[in-house]
């Protein structure tokens, strides 16, 4: 009878090293779930980030929209974008050197429940003799600085205006 107990001990798992095994696993576990927590707060951070940055760039093509060159200063305000409230603050300034029509444009974006920490900033510079919005754009089609025209005269540069993607159209 004796040898048929030291057999069974043998087979069976102690009470420790089922406790070993409880606490590795669980280590594990927990370690997992901390990567994956981890991953799921990057995620919102670097999506904040993207709408922030948005928000930011949206901010100063607003206004290089604006007639004319806007006076230095700073301005600032809320919004509401992608479900969420932001805060976002621009600076104005005349670059070093007082170069006339010529401004820099710094915003700054951050959540509204959060306003000191800033999730994103955008620079950006103003410059132009005249209104943007009736600005008229580089044309590719005409000889700049003595250059020379396309193959069948003046404005035939193989780009068709018309073409939202600008490829050039066959020459059959």
């Amino acid at each position: 009878m004796p040898t048929d107990t030291l057999v069974d001990r043998q087979r069976a798992f102690t009470l420790i090293e089922v406790l070993v095994a409880v606490v590795v696993v669980s280590m594990g576990t927990l370690a997992i779930a901390g990567q994956i927590g981890q991953s799921a707060r990057n995620a919102r951070l670097i999506q904040a980030k993207t709408l922030g940055t948005w928000i930011a760039m949206n901010k100063i093509t607003e206004l290089r929209l604006v007639e004319g060159v806007p006076d230095a200063g700073r301005d600032d305000g809320e919004i509401e974008f992608a479900g969420r409230d932001w805060v976002w603050e621009s600076e104005i300034k005349s670059p070093s050197g007082d170069v006339e029509n010529f401004m820099r444009i710094e915003v700054n974006v951050a959540l509204a429940n959060e306003p000191d920490e800033i999730i994103a900033d955008a620079i950006g510079f103003i410059g132009r003799g005249g209104n943007a919005a009736t600005a008229r754009p580089f044309d590719t089609r005409a000889p700049v600085n003595g250059g020379t025209p396309g193959p069948d005269g003046p404005g035939d540069d193989g780009i068709d205006p018309a073409d939202p993607g600008l490829t050039p159209r066959s020459r059959n």
